[in-house]
């Protein structure tokens, strides 16, 4: 599933689903808001020493079902282009039809 962060403070995290099919068990009402996840939950890269997203970052993610809620679990940056060069940070402007647009810095 890829969804995109919408917020980040040190120990959690909220990002909203952009695309993936909802595994099963999984209702479009439980992810129709934005979706929590722990710090925890931020996978390292192999150069990466910090656990770290950012508001606008493209993530990577599966669901999972805690005691409280649906959660965001293994959430990983993907590499984001236009006009085939990295965008190292994007952020994210939202708009009334619930569209994303970037403005990339």
């Amino acid at each position: 599933m890829l969804g995109r962060v919408i917020f980040f403070h040190k120990t959690y995290g909220f990002l909203r689903l952009l695309e993936g099919e909802l595994p099963e068990g999984v209702e479009k009402e439980d992810v129709e808001n934005d979706i929590f996840f722990y710090y925890k939950d931020i996978i390292l890269e192999d150069d990466e020493v910090y656990r770290e997203v950012f508001r606008g970052d493209l993530v990577s993610f599966e669901l999972a079902r805690d005691k409280r809620r649906i959660r965001a679990v293994n959430v990983k940056k993907e590499k984001e282009l236009i006009d085939g060069k990295e965008i190292l940070r994007a952020y994210v402007f939202e708009f009334e039809n619930n569209e994303f647009e970037l403005d990339k810095f």
